[in-house]
């Protein structure tokens, strides 16, 4: 690719909008403003827009699709942005889902009732009766001695795999032993079981998506047709649903363009194929490079390039030499105090670490709420466990002023895509979408008005007030009292406060997150928490890349590309040869006593 790619910069226009392309940019590039003024030059010059058609831009996340839309101003009107997801659903699955059916010649899903798609969430009478037909002991003894939330974890991680050879799908699932014995029909089987009540998670949209255009080729035409423009953002975290959706709309006459690098591929475990992107290839496409980074002061973008493997080289654009790069020898705690006492008022620090366990517990440095709370609860009551999982986090959000976030977590939480109440909640009647988000946004000025008050109560007293609030605002809408129990034990002795400290947000806002949350952003001021194996310093993949494929890499040079001006570099010990490497590259050394 490297070899025959044209350069050009953020601000390049192509002449001709007509050809198929691929462009190669590294973090900071400007990419996003070069898709956004390429899609605002196709709107002024295209000659096969109608009326009737549309310029498909696809991003990886929410954020990000919302980001390119705010950008467009009023082009947004001619461009459908979404994710890829959405754009499947939309554009595909709801429209043609009937046309799939079982061998019996019956649909394979309740159309009828689908209303959307979301995160899978397991429910205790299917899993019950799926577990009953497979008498399997392990499960049985997971599920029925009370233990179920281990299982409904790894329910949740099911996954569909296309394989290549023969173009087959299998439903597999997680690489725990709990479901590894279980064939492919057997969890099948257990999906099925959703999709005869109209229930869809994110997984099947992709499966439905793809049966549905290889089944019925002509689906193509008229989704080229409505779409003489696809262009995707972030492709490097593509999967081959999407890769072969892009290739088959080529095929039939779609301009495409795809955007990405390689190396910041760090979504293989949600089956992302970097590989994707490397080959990826259609008649007549263009690959170009942008090499400039407009992020990063040059000392950053130094190290940057020292890390990557593939050898593009960025250029600063910004031509700002910055402070040099720091490396802190020291436990990450005590890394994350010395940082933030250094910077001067009123910069903030972001944190990233590479796992979960490591961002709560520098989240809760002075705070002892225990790292499982969440995982405590679930055991206690499952369904109260999810309700109040997406009540906090929308309170979070709402307090952070990211309402949107707030009201989508919050009606998730309450309300199922038909209108039914989901437990606990129970209501008499039916109820529209207006009357649902009413009652959502009636509960959500109610926690966050007295939220001081709540902060310092238990759960206990919390669910009381829920209780009382969405009774007040709708008579035959309640939530299931308290009885003397496992949960009464739990909510009397957790405060609110510790739920929010170790509370999960699905759309990060915080300073400290992982690694993976922090794709997409920039920061001015990043420290970067490194962990040391038996026999490094944690720096090791960092000081001795040879362009291999290495996912850990990545994700480390992902986290280090956030910093603008800013990078510090947290690790627990620091080998003596790696120190001078670290100082030949112009990074200063700290250790901490």
């Amino acid at each position: 690719m490297t070899d025959r790619a044209t350069e050009i910069s953020s601000d390049t226009i192509l002449d001709d909008v007509e050809h198929h392309f691929r462009i190669r940019a590294g973090p900071g590039a400007g990419k996003t403003y070069w898709l956004i003024g390429h899609i605002k030059s196709v709107l002024q010059t295209s000659q096969r827009l109608t009326p009737a058609s549309r310029i498909g831009c696809i991003s990886y996340t929410n954020v990000a699709v919302n980001g390119i839309r705010d950008r467009l101003g009023s082009a947004v009107d001619a461009v459908d942005v979404s994710t890829i997801h959405s754009f499947l659903y939309r554009n595909v699955v709801k429209p043609y889902l009937y046309l799939l059916r079982n061998e019996a010649g019956e649909e394979l899903v309740k159309c009828a009732d689908v209303d959307g798609h979301d995160e899978h969430r397991p429910r205790y009478d299917i899993v019950s009766a799926w577990i009953g037909r497979l008498k399997v002991d392990k499960l049985r003894g997971l599920f029925f001695q009370a233990d179920h939330a281990k299982l409904f974890r790894e329910l949740c991680r099911i996954a569909w795999d296309l394989v290549y050879k023969g173009g087959r799908w299998l439903v597999r699932g997680t690489r725990v032993t709990t479901l590894r014995n279980l064939s492919s029909q057997q969890i099948q089987n257990y999906k099925a079981m959703y999709w005869k009540r109209g229930d869809l998670d994110h997984e099947d949209v992709l499966y439905f998506a793809y049966r549905i255009l290889d089944e019925h080729p002509l689906i193509r035409n008229f989704l080229s047709a409505r779409f003489p423009y696809l262009f995707i953002d972030e492709f490097q975290d593509t999967n081959p649903v999407q890769t072969q959706v892009v290739k088959w709309l080529a095929e039939c006459g779609s301009v495409v363009g795809v955007i990405g690098d390689a190396e910041q591929s760090i979504y293989a475990f949600q089956g992302a194929m970097r590989q994707d992107f490397l080959d990826f290839s259609v008649p007549g496409i263009r690959d170009y490079n942008i090499r400039n980074n407009r992020r990063s002061t040059d000392r950053i973008i130094e190290l940057l390039n020292h890390v990557r493997g593939d050898g593009l080289h960025q250029v600063g654009h910004r031509n700002v030499s910055g402070e040099p790069v720091r490396v802190i020898v020291a436990d990450a705690a005590k890394s994350v105090s010395a940082v933030r006492k250094s910077l001067p008022e009123p910069e903030t620090l972001y944190v990233l670490a590479r796992k979960n366990q490591e961002v709560s517990r520098l989240r809760r440095q002075q705070s002892s709420t225990p790292t499982d709370l969440w995982e405590e609860f679930e055991n206690v009551d499952s369904d109260r466990a999810h309700f109040f999982e997406r009540l906090v986090t929308a309170t979070e959000a709402a307090r952070l002023g990211n309402i949107t976030l707030a009201l989508g977590e919050l009606l998730r939480g309450m309300w199922r895509r038909t209108g039914n109440a989901r437990r606990p909640l129970k209501c008499a009647n039916g109820t529209t979408g207006l009357q649902r988000r009413g009652v959502a946004v009636s509960l959500l000025a109610d926690l966050v008005t007295d939220y001081h008050r709540i902060s310092s109560s238990t759960l206990f007293d919390v669910h009381a007030r829920v209780a009382n609030a969405v009774q007040s605002v709708r008579q035959d809408l309640s939530l299931t009292g308290i009885r003397n129990g496992k949960f009464a034990g739990f909510a009397k002795k957790t405060c609110y406060a510790e739920l929010a400290a170790a509370v999960r947000l699905s759309d990060e806002t915080r300073t400290v997150r992982t690694m993976h949350n922090a794709k997409g952003g920039q920061f001015d001021n990043v420290l970067v928490c490194l962990e040391a194996g038996t026999k490094t310093s944690g720096l090791d993949q960092l000081l001795t890349s040879d362009g291999s494929d290495d996912e850990e890499r990545r994700v480390t040079y992902v986290a280090l590309s956030r910093a603008e001006n800013r990078l510090f570099i947290s690790v627990p010990l620091l080998l003596d040869d790696h120190e001078q490497q670290l100082r030949k590259l112009g990074v200063e050394v700290k250790r901490l006593s």
